[in-house]
């Protein structure tokens, strides 16, 4: 009986112990590092790059690897590339609005 107790008598003490950690999420989080914000432009380049140009090329349908779901109806091959690119360019949007600087994230842009 001691042992149900005593896991009771913990249990009681992290229920307690629970909300005061869940303080810190309410802090404040300092603005992004520098180093952040590179790794996501990183990032963006990496997964972008590859898309855009080969759609700049005209042979995106050529170069672009379509894997689909089993369950997935085989029509859905065809817009692959197309709903490839509209994710992409949604994503794009906010960070190409923002005007334009004499940073290398701000060439990148006007690319």
């Amino acid at each position: 009986m001691t042992e149900r107790r005593d896991f009771l008598t913990k249990l009681t003490a992290l229920g307690i112990a629970l909300p005061l950690t869940s303080l810190h999420a309410l802090t404040p989080r300092p603005a992004p590092a520098r180093d952040d914000r590179d790794y996501w432009t990183g990032v963006l380049t990496r997964i972008g790059q590859p898309v855009l140009t080969s759609l700049a090329e005209r042979r995106l349908h050529q170069r672009m690897p379509v894997t689909i779901a089993p369950s997935a109806p085989a029509e859905r091959r065809s817009f692959a590339m197309l709903e490839a690119t509209g994710r992409l360019l949604s994503g794009l949007a906010p960070w190409l609005a923002l005007p334009a600087d004499g940073s290398p994230e701000g060439v990148l842009r006007s690319q």
